[in-house]
């Protein structure tokens, strides 16, 4: 992609960085494993996932995320549900 560009890969790889945040190999790794349909937390450190959270899609594309954290677990899972539905 560096060549495409017409840059060094080490400037590539800078830019890439400065743009993104993570590093070609961190984008790479993230995008295959959503490609698969699996949910990525990216910094939960003293975190603990439960329900109530939802992936938003269109055309088989990420397009955002709801989460709702109000009530028990499973209660925040139907609200979240919910709002997903309003927008289809």
């Amino acid at each position: 992609m560096a060549e495409l560009a017409g840059i060094s890969a080490f400037h590539f790889h800078r830019i890439f960085r400065a743009l993104t945040g993570e590093t070609m190999f961190a984008f790479l790794q993230r995008r295959r494993l959503l490609s698969k349909g699996n949910n990525v937390v990216l910094a939960l450190p003293n975190g603990m996932p439960l329900e109530g959270g939802l992936r938003l899609l269109a055309d088989d594309n990420d397009i955002g995320g709801i989460g709702v954290s109000v009530v028990q677990a499973p209660q925040d899972a139907q609200i979240a549900k919910a709002g997903a539905d309003l927008l289809n």
